[in-house]
């Protein structure tokens, strides 16, 4: 039962008395008022329970806020057991303050001086320690930021999570821990780099030469990755952080990312200590969220001590919350942001129970603040920073912080040496280059993680490498938000779209997609998915406003450098709904002056509106970015094919429009240089095809002014149409340079007839093979950097595939059919675009070499990976097919059947996919 308690409220003016050393009763003015009390913002103290007080900081709370304190007795509230005598309501309960306020509570006659107690708020029928919480005489005392119900509780016992290594050796002197940690994997599992296999080995093989290696985590699971993680609405991720098996991990603050069921999910680990010190859950799932305040690891002879905290949250304009009162990542998820109090009360609660203390933290630089304030902790092991690997050290060097790389593109390995007598310790090594590992370095992997992570992506992607949407070139940030904009008129049938960056670093275009067929994946990575605040669309979302014309109008010219898509002449009077980013929908006064919007909508996740899109113009047999035609959904016109065995002219084309013969400007005879021979009719040895004689090319080498000149006959095309040049072709050849000819960089294609110096033809482009010399076996292709490894005396079947553009394009190579490289960039330009006529097999550098060309395919435009995939590896007789648009079944039925994802109808109405 509560009874109402005397309530005096001071002016600033007025002085407290404190309880001082040794002291057992605190002095308060008896200046009082006997009503609940009016509370301003300019702050004051309160009075209650005799000598009680709550002293709030001038702006802690808004002016015209009514406070009062009522006194219950414990035995009315939750796990009563736990709590001592007295409970106290302040109210209004949950109003947050804007500023601390120091709360003091006398002891009750039933606290018990060898118990730890901290002072707790009720929330949810769940009590929420507050770890800043100290005894001084007969009070215990702490700082809050909410109003609500508090009482005095004991603080449970911490046991022994889990050992780690060989049981303690009593007679040895010293041992060695070494803790691998990583931080910020942002779901990137499943790439072709293996990232999570080789950090997961690296672990491995540190515990066969430690076995006591501890296994860190830093956070941040979640986002900006895998689109597995997308598709399965979080899932994903979180199973693919369990296959790690870490020993240690921190909650992150993406890893609030999909709500409650899926944090509670990904809490739960078999093998982890998951870390969540400064957050309590007061929430009613019955698994209860499975993570620790301060855990114990035994590690041989070293009992280690681990307490973690979780950064602030982030808003829809990709900006932390810095104005108190800081929200709650999300509901039933109670934050405490007093992050070095939290660290200071975790170790004066529990720092006596082991022999050494380490934060695995996700707080980012805030690691070097708690490192200076809070002596204790020995080890930070940090995240969030997603800054370069750095490690500093503090307090005469005895406190370690390290803060490793992100993306799961490093790791970071320290050793810790402990003198077994007095459990002081030392690193054994410490300077950043020693301790610093590049995961692209680690060569070996743990296939079991592989084929674990493997079977979570198929569960939610049957086909990862599926292309939803073919676009015919590559484009830069403008033309994918020319491609939203009509997504988003296709799907959502808005009036207008109003883009703008504002002040980020160009978020939504990271990764552009290349040109040729797009998967999911590359349709996120253009647009990640960060969602902020947690458990909403990500930042870069879009969301419909409704205004009026002039409105619009107004919107318009106030943001000159965003790009608007819709009607250019606006009728004042009309409503228009008008699509926007997520940060501008939601804050129009930010963007734009005297504007006001009615019905914001959340629509959908950039990438998500364009998959849909994308998926529509498929099946229409249409481009992702233009209005032509795929061309699987129309007769080739524009394929040649020579395979060099007519005896009559050995330069006809099998079929196809293109045309080839010796460039010979300087009319030299080529009859004992240029062979057509059996490949068993050779003077020299060198291999069969699949087994088979075919008829081969020998061809000498070359002078700048020979070689092999094809002029294509096919339409112009691409970004370059306008210059009528050829921008988007591919080139198949099946070759064998004898070992002989590769100490050289052998060429393989120039753009140009112009046999002269570079420096002469700005426009010329080379494709070359890489000379391979010196105690190398293998060489790749290309240009300005080389891909593929291929061994001399071996036959390949190269294919080169171009979309040329005036500034960015995109070049892929593929190797008996499969993709060995691609690259984009400002130096894939025009001069990649093909006039009427091009060369092969020379270059102006002096640098060809005698070779065999079995057979040759030129494409005016480019091929598909799947068109490319079906011709294979080199064979006696070269063979294309075209690939042709039909529905996928497969597909279609994992689409409907995956978990995570719900069925979405459209898909069988409106989709047609490639095999």
């Amino acid at each position: 039962m509560y009874f109402r308690v005397l309530l005096y409220v001071f002016s600033s003016l007025l002085l407290l008395g404190c309880v001082g050393e040794g002291e057992t009763s605190k002095s308060v003015s008896e200046d009082a008022a006997q009503t609940p009390v009016p509370v301003g913002s300019e702050g004051g103290v309160i009075r209650f329970d005799g000598t009680g007080t709550l002293d709030l900081e001038v702006g802690a709370v808004a002016d015209g806020l009514t406070l009062s304190v009522d006194v219950g007795q414990s035995q009315a509230f939750p796990d009563a057991q736990n709590s001592l005598s007295k409970v106290y309501s302040i109210t209004p309960i949950e109003t947050a303050l804007f500023d601390k306020a120091d709360l003091t509570i006398p002891l009750p006659s039933d606290y018990q001086a060898d118990q730890q107690y901290v002072l707790a708020r009720l929330v949810n029928n769940t009590w929420v320690p507050n770890f800043n919480s100290r005894i001084e005489g007969n009070f215990i005392s702490a700082e809050i930021y909410h109003l609500g119900i508090y009482g005095i509780r004991k603080l449970p016992n911490v046991s022994t999570f889990k050992s780690i290594g060989p049981a303690c050796d009593m007679a040895a002197v010293q041992q060695t821990i070494r803790f691998v940690h990583v931080a910020d994997l942002h779901s990137r599992f499943g790439y072709k780099e293996r990232l999570y296999s080789r950090l997961k080995s690296l672990h491995l093989t540190s515990l066969e030469e430690n076995p006591y290696t501890v296994f860190t985590n830093g956070g941040d699971d979640y986002e900006k990755g895998n689109v597995a993680e997308q598709v399965s609405m979080g899932r994903a991720s979180s199973l693919a952080t369990q296959a790690m098996e870490f020993d240690v991990r921190v909650v992150g603050n993406h890893d609030y990312a999909w709500g409650e069921d899926e944090l509670l999910a990904y809490a739960q680990d078999e093998t982890a200590l998951v870390l969540a010190s400064n957050t309590q859950y007061v929430g009613e799932k019955a698994q209860g969220f499975a993570t620790h305040k301060f855990g114990i690891i035994d590690v041989g002879c070293v009992k280690v001590g681990f307490l973690g905290m979780t950064s602030g949250p982030w808003n829809e304009l990709d900006k932390e919350y810095k104005e108190r009162p800081l929200p709650d990542f999300i509901d039933n998820f109670v934050m405490d942001y007093e992050f070095t109090e939290v660290a200071e009360g975790l170790v004066r609660f529990y720092g006596e129970q082991v022999d050494y203390l380490v934060m695995v933290s996700h707080l980012g630089w805030v690691d070097d603040r708690i490192a200076q304030n809070v002596p204790e902790i020995n080890l930070i092991l940090g995240g969030h920073s997603h800054d370069k690997p750095q490690i500093h050290r503090y307090n005469d060097n005895q406190s370690i912080v390290i803060e490793p790389d992100i993306y799961g593109m490093g790791a970071t390995v320290i050793d810790i040496e402990f003198n077994l007598f007095d459990k002081t310790s030392r690193p054994v090594r410490f300077e950043n280059n020693e301790i610093q590992i590049d995961t692209l370095d680690i060569n070996t992997f743990h296939e079991p993680l592989d084929n674990k992570i493997a079977e979570i992506v198929k569960t939610y992607l049957e086909d990862p490498n599926y292309k939803v949407a073919i676009s015919e070139n590559y484009p830069d940030r403008n033309d994918i938000e020319k491609v939203l904009a009509d997504a988003l008129m296709f799907t959502h049938k808005v009036d207008a779209v109003l883009l703008g960056a504002y002040d980020l670093a160009d978020p939504f275009s990271l990764y552009p997609w290349q040109a040729g067929g797009v998967t999911q994946q590359e349709l996120h990575d253009a647009f990640p998915v960060e969602r902020q605040p947690s458990n909403t669309l990500g930042f870069n979302a879009v969301y419909s406003v409704e205004v009026s014309g002039a409105d619009l109008e107004s919107m318009v010219g106030q943001q000159p450098q965003w790009q608007y898509f819709g009607e250019q002449q606006f009728n004042p009077d009309s409503t228009y709904t008008v699509a926007l980013y997520k940060g501008a929908a939601l804050n129009p006064t930010l963007f734009f002056n005297d504007i006001s919007f009615k019905n914001a909508t959340a629509l959908n996740d950039s990438w998500r509106v364009i998959e849909e899109y994308g998926r529509y113009r498929t099946g229409q047999c249409l481009h992702l970015d233009t209005g032509t035609q795929l061309n699987a959904c129309k007769e080739d016109e524009f394929i040649t094919l020579w395979q060099f065995d007519n005896s009559e002219d050995p330069f006809l084309a099998d079929y196809g429009p293109s045309t080839m013969k010796l460039f010979n400007p300087d009319r030299k005879s080529y009859s004992d240089d240029v062979i057509f021979e059996k490949i068993s009719q050779l003077e020299e040895s060198i291999p069969s095809l699949a087994g088979f004689d075919a008829t081969v090319m020998k061809f000498p080498r070359f002078k700048i002014n020979e070689g092999l000149k094809v002029r294509h006959n096919v339409d112009a095309n691409g970004d370059c149409v306008d210059q009528g040049l050829v921008s988007d072709y591919s080139l198949v050849m099946d070759i064998l340079w004898p070992s002989e000819s590769v100490a050289k960089y052998r060429p393989l294609l120039q753009t140009s007839l112009n046999y002269e110096s570079e420096i002469e033809d700005e426009k010329k482009a080379e494709i070359r093979f890489e000379s391979i010399e010196g105690e190398r076996t293998t060489g790749g292709v290309g240009f300005d950097g080389f891909c593929g490894e291929m061994f001399p005396d071996t036959w390949y079947r190269i294919a080169l595939v171009f979309y040329s553009a005036p500034f960015d394009g995109t070049f892929k190579v593929y190797i008996n059919g499969e993709l060995a490289c691609e690259k984009t960039g400002r130096n894939i330009t025009e001069r990649f675009a093909l006039s009427e006529q091009f060369l092969l097999l020379t270059d102006g550098t002096w640098a060809a070499q005698p070779g065999y060309l079995n057979a040759a395919l030129f494409a005016g435009r480019s091929l598909s990976e799947t068109e490319i995939k079906m011709m294979g590896g080199p064979s006696a007789k070269m063979t294309f097919s075209q690939e042709k648009a039909t529905t996928s079944e497969t597909i279609l039925r994992h689409q409907q059947s995956a978990p995570g994802r719900p069925y979405n109808p459209w898909l069988e109405q409106r989709n047609k996919f490639f095999k």
